[in-house]
């Protein structure tokens, strides 16, 4: 452990954490340059891990490496209450979602483009609605609103008929409060296409 008594290690740690900052905004934002800034902090991030192995050795490369896993947790909560303070109107995205919302952006589904492909990915999204609207609360909430657990399907294909994103349209069926909502909307007489904008924008989503 030696290496943290070095100015340099600690240097090289800040300068890269500051990278790996820079990084997760570009991640977590839409904007048309929002790649490039991630894939900047990223390549920026590398190159100080690299040059603490060249200069620190391979002591010093794996502490800044555990430390830089460490402040990914810590910039992870930062960057959450950021995006609440910068959109007002996300009163939905919870760190919960703000986490979900980071696993769908890096893993985005692919369309399928065989027939095999095609098959797989409806036999998952009926597991995936079959577990859900069998979750008691589920079925607690959709009763409350005069619906069945096979209403989650119907729920389910309207969200992405109206353009909501995998993200946004698997929150909403998971989630208790935010299928509350959905429905409570639906009985005031909301239109689907209001509904999919007010959910879509309070969990920060497409």
């Amino acid at each position: 452990m030696d290496f943290l008594s070095t100015v340099m290690w600690w240097v090289f740690f800040i300068i890269a954490a500051l990278f790996y900052f820079i990084s997760s905004f570009g991640h977590h934002t839409r904007g048309t340059k929002s790649p490039q800034i991630e894939a900047f902090g990223s390549f920026g991030m590398v190159v100080f891990i690299i040059l603490t192995f060249v200069f620190l050795g391979w002591k010093g490369c794996i502490g800044i490496i555990l430390a830089l896993l460490t402040w990914a947790v810590i910039s992870e909560r930062i960057m959450w209450n950021i995006w609440r303070k910068l959109s007002p109107y996300t009163h939905n995205l919870d760190y919960s979602h703000f986490v979900k919302r980071s696993r769908f952006a890096k893993s985005p589904s692919k369309l399928p483009t065989t027939w095999e492909e095609l098959l797989e990915q409806g036999n998952n999204t009926d597991e995936m609605l079959l577990k859900i609207s069998n979750q008691p609360k589920t079925i607690e909430v959709l009763r409350r609103y005069g619906k069945t657990p096979a209403d989650i399907r119907d729920i389910f294909c309207n969200l992405c008929g109206c353009g909501c994103s995998e993200y946004v349209t698997q929150s909403v069926i998971e989630s208790q409060k935010l299928l509350s909502e959905y429905l409570q909307m639906k009985t005031d007489g909301v239109s689907d296409l209001e509904i999919a904008y007010e959910l879509s924008q309070s969990l920060g989503g497409p």
